[in-house]
């Protein structure tokens, strides 16, 4: 069996086995005068609030998987409220039984059903975890109708925590983008 040479970084390896390992530097990064440089910390810290947990994104970034996970840790802790949005593929209620989900398909009635959803959590102060999906056009179209949203969830004590999740393909960026550009950071 010929094995194919591999290319890493420019450098051409005639065969895997020749690759060396990789030799990670874990000591802290040094500034110029030495002393340890420490990069800007700047934390929030939610335990004990209530939130809304917007995990949002193109398909096949590990949005649902990411909500399960935090959905098996805050149901024993908290009761955490899950909803699934997603206009084509809704997989978290195969998980969770007690996930919600509009009844419409259609990215103006998501949006319509998501800003209901989202004052009866700021009315229970209850943290919640929402799957967007990958084909979701409903954040988009909330954020636009309520561009201050975020802030008025922050001012009444549930601050809204929005996850957008990429691969490795350049696409995953463009809603992004486009969040970006109505003001939704």
């Amino acid at each position: 069996m010929s094995k194919k040479p591999v290319s890493i970084l420019g450098k051409v390896f005639a065969y895997d086995d020749d690759l060396e390992p990789a030799v990670l530097d874990d000591a802290p990064p040094t500034a110029a005068n030495g002393a340890v440089a420490h990069a800007p910390v700047s934390s929030i810290d939610l335990s004990g609030k209530p939130r809304v947990i917007l995990a949002s994104g193109l398909g096949a970034t590990g949005k649902t998987m990411a909500c399960r996970w935090m959905a098996e840790r805050s149901l024993t802790r908290e009761g955490a409220a899950l909803a699934s949005v997603d206009p084509v593929n809704r997989e978290l209620p195969r998980f969770f039984a007690e996930t919600i989900q509009p009844d419409t398909k259609e990215p103006g009635g998501i949006a319509l059903w998501l800003e209901r959803f989202l004052l009866q959590v700021l009315e229970a102060k209850q943290t919640a975890i929402i799957d967007m999906g990958g084909g979701d056009a409903s954040l988009s179209k909330l954020f636009s109708e309520a561009p201050d949203l975020a802030e008025r969830m922050e001012q009444q004590g549930v601050p809204l925590v929005a996850m957008y999740f990429v691969s490795g393909r350049p696409d995953d960026l463009t809603p992004l983008a486009q969040m970006s550009r109505i003001g939704f950071n």
